[in-house]
């Protein structure tokens, strides 16, 4: 969530269930640069913005900014920072609760610089600080079961050493904190993270009987099975199904969602996997990406124009980046592009514009 992309304010909670959105709360500082400078250089900073990010804060501030009806609660820890006051007023205000985010004094909260450059991909630099810090002991399911909520997302794993870590006896945090939701009777949300970590498999095998879903990118399916997913050129290969039933094996007990640039699919226990492919973009007809049609209202947003409309072009980067990357809008070039990305801060309605067979 960056800053002025509160759709409402004051949400009043609602009371058709709810979800409880546990684990990363990131600050994002998001720089854009002029270029990106050799080692010892100087980089000109054409524009600066601050969000919420992490794999809890992106959920819940989505389901909000979608106007959920049902509670929206989150838990996890922050220090007792401006930063940690910044990613609790930013949930606050869209009518979240945040009585389930910790603060640890003396502790730095979360925060990544973001480095990016127009046109390119992204350069995170991150500091986990309070993230690294939050514990199983810190959360209580069953307040949240108590108060009317139905579902409990747990992400990232493999971005919460501490609830990641396994013990002597062969369990970890997430595993305890899991099984407790699951005993309280919340259905049981996890997301992964795409980390390099050679325990990746090992850490994230105990926490899979505890999961009812598991929704994850191609790349983490195939570290958290031992499936190779792609080839040396970069193809998708049809194991990736055989991944996704590895983690069902594995104790995930209603459903495993892999999405990747080419498709997604849904594998539940005992039926026929739902497979929906990506739109390719045929650069041999849309040579410079595919025109997409926006509407946007800034409301009271602060920095935002009252409005937006235009035609652009969705490049097809899904051969380029690998992974989550934020979708952002940039008109004209050098500081331009970043004054434009500054005023742009709407939600959008997007039509894709598919030509005539």
């Amino acid at each position: 969530m960056r800053a002025g992309e509160e759709v409402r304010s004051g949400q009043e909670a609602g009371t058709a269930g709810g979800i409880a959105c546990v684990g990363n709360f990131i600050v994002d500082r998001i720089h854009t640069l002029s270029y990106w400078p050799e080692q010892g250089s100087l980089a000109h900073i054409l524009h600066q913005d601050m969000g919420v990010g992490g794999g809890a804060a992106n959920v819940v501030t989505d389901l909000a900014s979608l106007g959920f009806k049902g509670r929206l609660s989150v838990a996890g820890a922050v220090g007792g920072d401006r930063d940690g006051v910044y990613v609790r007023d930013r949930h606050a205000a869209l009518g979240i609760d945040v009585s389930g985010l910790r603060i640890l004094d003396g502790q730095a909260t979360a925060h990544t610089h973001v480095m990016n450059v127009p046109g390119q991909s992204r350069t995170f630099f991150y500091h986990g600080g309070s993230n690294d810090l939050l514990t199983d002991d810190l959360i209580d399911p069953t307040a949240f079961a108590a108060s009317g909520h139905r579902i409990f997302y747990l992400g990232y794993l493999m971005l919460l050493p501490a609830l990641d870590r396994k013990d002597a006896s062969g369990t970890s945090g997430a595993a305890r904190l899991l099984e407790a939701a699951r005993e309280a009777g919340l259905t049981t949300c996890v997301d992964f993270v795409s980390s390099e970590d050679p325990a990746f498999a090992d850490q994230v095998a105990v926490a899979l009987p505890h999961c009812d879903y598991v929704i994850v990118n191609e790349t983490e399916a195939g570290r958290a099975t031992g499936v190779v997913v792609r080839d040396k050129s970069g193809t998708l290969l049809s194991a990736v199904e055989e991944a996704g039933r590895r983690l069902l094996d594995g104790g995930v007990a209603k459903g495993v969602v892999i999405h990747a640039p080419e498709l997604s699919i849904w594998l539940s226990p005992d039926k026929v996997p739902v497979v929906t492919p990506a739109i390719a973009v045929d650069p041999a007809h849309w040579r410079y990406g595919y025109p997409v049609w926006i509407s946007a209202d800034g409301v009271n947003l602060a920095g935002a124009r009252a409005s937006y409309q235009g035609l652009v072009m969705a490049l097809d980067t899904g051969s380029a980046i690998r992974g989550p990357v934020r979708a952002d809008l940039y008109m004209g070039r050098g500081e331009a592009a970043g004054e434009e990305a500054g005023a742009v801060r709407h939600p959008l309605r997007m039509w894709r514009l598919v030509p005539r067979p």
